[in-house]
C-alpha cells in the first residue's frame, strides 16, 4: 500500500484490455506512455493495466479517480467502464506478476505522475471545451433516471452490488428505494434477498463512482442533464474526461 513512508505509487487503467486478444485501447496506450519504461502488468480482472513506479514523496494530489469517455472506434470492454485511477496514499494494490511491459524494478516517474494528474485530474484542462462533468452534487433523481436505461442483468454481480453500496454511501437510506426498483427490473430478482443485501452493505463503495452508473446509462441512450463546467470548478472531485479532447488536440 502506498504510504507517507515511501515514494511508491500505482496507476490503474481499467476497462482498456480485451481479455481474449490482449488488445489495449488507444487511450490507455497514451496514458501509459506518460510513464515511459515503468513496470506495467495486466490487472487481476485481465481487462486493465496496472503501473507501479516511484512518484513524488509528498504529492500535491495523492488520489485520482476519473472516468474516460472513450472515443468512437477505440476499444471498449463489455461490462467495464473505462477508468483512470491513481494512488500515492491509502489504497491497497494486488500485484499479479503478469508482466506486460517496462522494467522489472521500480523507476522514477515523478514527471509522469504529475502529467497524469494534470491531464486527467483537471489541473490544466481549462482551455478545453470538452465534456468535463460535475458529479459531486448530483441528486438522486438524476441517478434514478440514469438507472432506467439499463438493468442489473446488463452488468455483473460486483457492479450491481457496487451500485447499491454507492447509493447507500451517497444518499443513505433514501437510496434504497431507487436501488430496489432498479434491481426489480430483473425477472429473477428476489425482493427479500435484495433488501437483505442492502442491510448488509456498509455504505462504502470503494473505487466505484457515479460515473459507472452514467457510463452504462449513456451506452443505452441516456443523455446527461447537466451543463459543462470549468475544470478548476471541479478540481479533486469526480469527473469525466474525454480522451479525444486530451490526445486529439
Amino acid at each position: 500500500m502506498p504510504s507517507t513512508d515511501d515514494d511508491v505509487v500505482f496507476v490503474d487503467l481499467d476497462g482498456c484490455r480485451d481479455p481474449a486478444t490482449g488488445e489495449i485501447a488507444r487511450w490507455a496506450q497514451e496514458a501509459s506512455s506518460l510513464f515511459g519504461d515503468a513496470y506495467t502488468e495486466v490487472s487481476p480482472s485481465q481487462t486493465g493495466l496496472r503501473i507501479l513506479c516511484r512518484g513524488p514523496v509528498q504529492p500535491a494530489r495523492s488520489k485520482l479517480q476519473a472516468q474516460v469517455d472513450v472515443p468512437d472506434g477505440d476499444l471498449t470492454v463489455d461490462g467495464k467502464a473505462a477508468y483512470v485511477e491513481a494512488y500515492a496514499l491509502g489504497q491497497f494494490c494486488t500485484v499479479t506478476g503478469q508482466h506486460y511491459s517496462g522494467r522489472s524494478e521500480l523507476v522514477d516517474c515523478v514527471a509522469g505522475w504529475n502529467k497524469l494528474m494534470a491531464q486527467f485530474g483537471g489541473q490544466d484542462l481549462d482551455r478545453h471545451e470538452g465534456p468535463m462533468r460535475h458529479y459531486g452534487d448530483v441528486d438522486l433523481e438524476v441517478v434514478a433516471d440514469a438507472l432506467k436505461h439499463f438493468s442489473s442483468d446488463d452488468v455483473d454481480r460486483n457492479t450491481f452490488v457496487g451500485i447499491g453500496e454507492l447509493l447507500k454511501q451517497q444518499f443513505g437510506e433514501e437510496g434504497f428505494a431507487v436501488w430496489a426498483d432498479w434491481m426489480d427490473k430483473s425477472p429473477i430478482n428476489d425482493p427479500e434477498a435484495t433488501e437483505a443485501m442492502w442491510a448488509s452493505m456498509g455504505g462504502k463503495a470503494h473505487s466505484m463512482t457515479l460515473g459507472t452508473v452514467f457510463w452504462h446509462a449513456r451506452r443505452n441512450g441516456w443523455t446527461a442533464p447537466w451543463t459543462p463546467v470549468r475544470a478548476t470548478d471541479i478540481y479533486d472531485r469526480g469527473q469525466t474526461v474525454s480522451a479525444e479532447d486530451i490526445y486529439g488536440r
